[in-house]
């Protein structure tokens, strides 16, 4: 459960404007030290940890986001073309609440993929 909160931070920092153009970086990082973390630490079924932690980090940043959505727009200007481009006639705010379980759904599946291949090639950690 704790490695689902790195969601929410990333979430936070973004929303503040803080990250910039290493927010996909530090997701990559993210993943691999909790897909690492997983894979020691779980007592097996590291792909359900990994999709269960994944999952409910990745929506929680879009639904963090959606929430301070304003703030997040003013702080990324970048941001405001992208969701222009993107959106189909959809209210941005809604665009992304929609884009919630979708993304939350890929990041977990991510995040269970690399916590399951890391728990084939690193050594579980013994209590």
């Amino acid at each position: 459960m704790g490695l689902s909160l790195f969601g929410p931070a990333m979430a936070l920092a973004s929303i503040l404007g803080w990250l910039g153009s290493l927010e996909g970086y530090l997701w990559l990082a993210i993943a691999l030290l909790a897909a690492t973390a997983i894979s020691r630490e779980a007592p097996g079924r590291h792909f359900l940890h990994g999709l269960l932690a994944g999952a409910i980090g990745g929506a929680g940043a879009v639904l963090l986001q959606s929430m301070m959505f304003d703030t997040y727009l003013a702080n990324n200007p970048s941001r405001v073309a992208d969701l222009g481009r993107m959106q189909a006639g959809m209210e941005p705010r809604l665009f992304v609440l929609v884009l919630s379980p979708i993304i939350g759904i890929a990041s977990g599946l991510v995040l269970g993929l690399l916590s399951l291949l890391a728990g084939w090639f690193l050594p579980r950690t013994e209590a």
